[in-house]
């Protein structure tokens, strides 16, 4: 099996949960990786900011920030385009 992108990863395994709280357990058992791998893969997307995890509890958060990114990368963000512009007097105040 290939390796799926961490971010990815979390997101499929929320999906399948059905809300943003998961394990260590669940989230090794989805990857299919030990626990020792899937805990430094938390780390390291709790240091981005994508994850709130509890190392003591080994339970874990997804935060919006991921799927922002996720959405962003595959180009569905939606993002307006704002034009301003101003008329200014020649008298100054």
């Amino acid at each position: 099996m290939d390796r799926m992108h961490p971010l990815v990863a979390v997101r499929g395994l929320t999906d399948e949960l059905g809300y943003d709280e998961f394990t260590l357990q669940e989230l090794s058992q989805y990857l299919r990786l030990s626990q020792v791998q899937t805990e430094t893969m938390l780390y390291n997307l709790s240091i981005k900011g994508f994850v709130e995890y509890d190392d003591k509890n080994k339970y874990a958060k997804k935060l919006p920030k991921l799927d922002k990114y996720i959405n962003d990368k595959a180009g569905k963000s939606d993002y307006d385009v704002i034009q301003i512009s101003s008329d200014v007097s020649k008298n100054m105040n």
